[in-house]
């Protein structure tokens, strides 16, 4: 089985069912504000992308994985969405 990046996953759901009309942002952002608003209040979300400045996967991976759950504190299960986080951000 092929396993697509996150990239390709958004590509094909762009294909599939046209841009998405809901969320502002880059396609990184959306899915990863995705990921984060599970179980939360955006307002929680808003607090992550505050405490890393502009959201970019290299950033995210550069990161220590107990600065990344610290950072996502805010929203809840923050050991399972860092995780998650890291692997959309290969």
């Amino acid at each position: 089985m092929e396993r697509l990046t996150a990239q390709q996953i958004y590509d094909r759901l762009v294909e599939a069912y046209g841009k998405p009309r809901w969320w502002p942002g880059t396609p990184y952002e959306i899915m990863v504000s995705a990921i984060l608003v599970q179980n939360t209040a955006w307002t929680q979300v808003e607090k992550v992308f505050a405490a890393w400045g502009e959201p970019e996967p290299a950033k995210v991976l550069k990161m220590p994985v107990e600065q990344l759950q610290e950072t996502i504190r805010p929203c809840g299960f923050m050991k399972a969405k860092a995780a998650t986080v890291r692997r959309v951000s290969e």
